[in-house]
């Protein structure tokens, strides 16, 4: 399993609610995108190694009941919104990677630098979503994730 990523690579974020979706608009949420407090990454999953049912499941695993759905972005559009993406499967599992942000978040109740707050804006604008009709069932059962 290369640890490359190309530019039309599919990478794919675990949504959950409330947080992550807006769900009078029906979209992303530049949440979806914000690391924890000190961090300038969030995980991801590369559907190259996990597939659609594998990330799925890896959704699940990760987000618990509150998992409603995965965004999807090529790592180019990560790009565009300057930021980046690399494999992260150390320590964790073969097809995770992290999308970085080069600034940490910043604590709760402090303000985010403006160019954060237009990455993880551009992030989620870039994203495809795909809501999961059936949250807690194994395997995915909606369209292909492109």
């Amino acid at each position: 399993m290369p640890l490359e990523i190309a530019p039309d690579e599919i990478i794919i974020r675990a949504i959950k609610t409330p947080y992550h979706l807006d769900k009078k608009k029906k979209r992303l949420r530049s949440a979806a995108f914000r690391p924890q407090a000190g961090r300038d990454d969030v995980s991801v999953m590369r559907k190259r190694h996990l597939g659609n049912d594998g990330c799925k499941n890896k959704a699940v695993e990760i987000a618990g009941t509150s998992y409603i759905g995965m965004a999807a972005l090529r790592a180019k559009e990560i790009v565009d919104a300057k930021a980046s993406v690399v494999d992260s499967r150390d320590g964790q599992f073969v097809g995770h990677a992290h999308i970085q942000q080069c600034t940490p978040a910043p604590a709760s109740g402090q303000t985010p630098d403006p160019d954060l707050i237009e990455r993880w804006k551009a992030l989620a604008e870039a994203a495809r979503y795909y809501p999961d009709s059936e949250p807690q069932t194994p395997g995915w059962h909606g369209p292909d994730i492109v």
